[in-house]
């Protein structure tokens, strides 16, 4: 399977909010401090920060089989590593954490969880073991092939952060 790496932490300073207040429509606005209110019904609750679905440096995005055309976005902006894997090993290894929910969970409570449910569980320590450069975007990425499969790790502040928002 062929993965795509995310190659830097990326930082989003969008944030929306479902207030329900707003009848279902979505609140878009940019807060590069994190801290902002809505700028219609003030309320910081229902705001979702488009951080909070962050891909760190080393997440596996997604897979497709060996030979995948990747298009001109993912060739320069993503490293791509190739792993002899199975489909299930591929998808445990792209998955993102789920928000536990009560059966009793409203529609907002729902619709909030799927949006939360982005961060991803695992990572690769591609500056610790690729033998190819991925930083120069002019060029396409080069196809890694990693046969150390100990270095496909869980994230463990990543889990440390979904944690803390289940408490």
């Amino acid at each position: 399977m062929e993965f795509l790496v995310q190659l830097e932490d990326k930082v989003n300073y969008q944030t929306w909010c479902f207030n329900p207040i707003h009848h279902g429509e979505k609140i878009v606005f940019d807060d590069p401090t994190f801290i902002a209110p809505c700028k219609i019904c003030k309320e910081t609750k229902y705001l979702y920060r488009k951080n909070n679905a962050i891909s760190k440096k080393g997440h596996l995005i997604t897979f497709k089989p060996d030979g995948w055309s990747w298009g001109t976005m993912e060739r320069k902006h993503y490293g791509i590593v190739k792993i002899a894997c199975t489909h299930e090993q591929a998808l445990e290894w792209c998955k993102t954490h789920r928000i536990p929910l009560a059966d009793e969970a409203t529609e907002q409570e729902k619709k909030e969880a799927a949006i939360l449910e982005r961060p991803r569980v695992y990572k690769f320590d591609y500056e610790k073991c690729a033998t190819v450069d991925w930083k120069d975007q002019a060029i396409d990425s080069k196809i890694f092939t990693l046969t150390d499969l100990t270095q496909i790790k869980t994230d463990t502040s990543i889990v440390e952060s979904i944690v803390e928002k289940v408490i």
